[in-house]
């Protein structure tokens, strides 16, 4: 819940163990937060095609808390943007160029990343609606993209394969055989 306040909020929050002085994280989370690094960030992606961007406003910057931002990203490979935000109370307007590495993989890290914030946002809006014809083609849209990039989540749901080797008519062949609970005895 507190995240998702967080991310409405463009917020920020801090959690504390079991046993740990609450005051001690309060204090941690003030000194944090008390004057951001850089706020109201804006990035003008000069025309790249840039899609489905996530976290749709970045939250300010503080210090010791990074900003990340997801996206899909196709074409060149030469990228060339402009990041602007306020930085102690003065506008702040800073190039960005630079060469993307080869294109990424629905396998990887970062398309991952990617993928589970694009879950969210589907997920959300399927919560969100009444719309019996918007929730089947959200659940479409969801359970298309968890299987594409392999997220296991309420629509979906993976069995996991195993190859074993079997001989028939003395020709050995690999077969993917479904690993399920097995009942022992």
């Amino acid at each position: 819940l507190l995240d998702k306040m967080v991310g409405a909020g463009n917020g920020d929050v801090v959690y504390f163990e079991v046993g740990e002085d609450p005051s001690t994280a309060a204090q941690r989370f003030y000194e944090r937060v008390k004057t951001p690094i850089l706020t109201g960030i804006q990035i003008d992606w000069r025309g790249l095609p840039v899609l489905d961007v996530y976290p749709k406003t970045p939250r300010a910057l503080f210090s010791a808390k990074p900003v990340f931002l997801v996206g899909r990203y196709s074409g060149r490979k030469r990228i060339s943007a402009k990041l602007r935000g306020n930085i102690g109370g003065k506008n702040l307007s800073q190039e960005i160029d630079g060469t993307s590495s080869e294109r990424e993989t629905q396998n990887s890290l970062t398309a991952t990343l990617w993928a589970r914030h694009q879950f969210e946002s589907l997920n959300r809006q399927f919560d969100e609606t009444n719309d019996l014809n918007l929730k089947k083609k959200l659940e479409e849209q969801i359970t298309t993209l968890c299987v594409d990039f392999r997220l296991v989540t309420r629509f979906t749901s993976f069995v996991v394969l195993e190859e074993k080797t079997v001989t028939e008519n003395g020709i050995s062949k690999r077969v993917e055989v479904p690993v399920g609970n097995r009942e022992t005895n």
